[in-house]
């Protein structure tokens, strides 16, 4: 069920332009039911140029989400909650893994230099692990 409501995809994009520089002149947040207000049209018909109109759809998409990041008409708050609930963005999270049990190995096996190079190894493994870990 394809509703084709634009002659082209320029149209199509065109029409997202203009109404990005209404938002900006009336100093709102650019977004898709803004949009389709703005424009007269059902959401399921925005939603149907996806099908439609693929590669207008996702220029248009991408048009949506650099205004999202770049408007000057919301806080950093708004943006990060739009962006993280319409384009999927999430937060970074990275894990700092400490007190990792070594694998046992058998060092009997080792000549002396090389327990001479693996102690000096472990010895600088040991320095880094004080220097990232900065609860200990």
């Amino acid at each position: 069920m394809s509703r084709k409501s634009f002659k082209d995809e320029n149209e199509f994009i065109q029409s997202i332009r203009d109404y990005i520089d209404y938002c900006n002149g009336k100093y709102r947040y650019p977004n898709i039911s803004g949009y389709c207000a703005w424009k007269g049209i059902h959401r399921d018909t925005f939603y149907a140029q996806k099908e439609a109109n693929s590669d207008a759809y996702k220029k248009v998409q991408d048009i949506l989400e650099d205004e999202a990041i770049n408007s000057p008409n919301a806080d950093k708050t708004i943006k990060i909650f739009y962006l993280k609930n319409k384009y999927d963005y999430a937060d970074k999270i990275d894990t700092l893994v400490s007190n990792v049990a070594a694998p046992s190995h058998d060092l009997s096996k080792l000549s002396n230099a090389e327990l001479k190079v693996f102690k000096r190894l472990t010895k600088k493994v040991e320095k880094q692990d004080d220097i990232k870990d900065p609860v200990q």
